[in-house]
């Protein structure tokens, strides 16, 4: 079960589904640790656990490693956001890009990284599939508004 009201996910239920990355994105440094953030709602109870305490950390951020050096700045991008809550104008001053292009390439790589499996498609192509549908998309939607008669 996800959940997204809580904004919180045990190892258990962590899939790389969306919102669980940003999640991921804004605890960086604790997984970087090996660390997995405490449960906000929950008093920590003294469980024995087959696994050492850093395991689960280190083999989500093991899986979230290639996915997100794939995305190469977009990542990064996202990282400043969630992390350091850094708004878009600092980040593209950072970054050197345009304001209007920081949040399409967050959200881009945020999709890129979460799927159960790793894709196959390198994030450089996975992007053009994206510009090319969204433009198939618009020709589709401006040839139907030309075509249409006005009663």
């Amino acid at each position: 079960m996800i959940n997204e009201s809580a904004g919180w996910w045990s190892p258990g239920e962590f899939c790389f589904h969306p919102a669980q990355t940003v999640w991921y994105f804004e605890c960086y440094e604790v997984m970087a640790r090996g660390d997995w953030p405490l449960d906000p709602f929950r008093v920590r109870s003294e469980t024995l656990s087959p696994h050492a305490y850093f395991e689960t950390p280190i083999a989500v951020w093991i899986e979230f490693q290639p996915r997100f050096n794939s995305t190469g700045i977009d990542g990064e991008m996202a990282i400043l956001k969630y992390a350091y809550q850094m708004d878009y104008s600092r980040i593209a001053l950072l970054c050197g890009c345009d304001y209007s292009e920081v949040d399409d390439k967050i959200e881009r790589a945020i999709k890129y990284i979460s799927t159960k499996r790793r894709r196959k498609v390198s994030y450089w192509r996975y992007c053009n599939h994206a510009r090319e549908k969204n433009a198939v998309i618009e020709a589709n939607s401006a040839f139907l508004k030309k075509g249409k008669k006005k009663i």
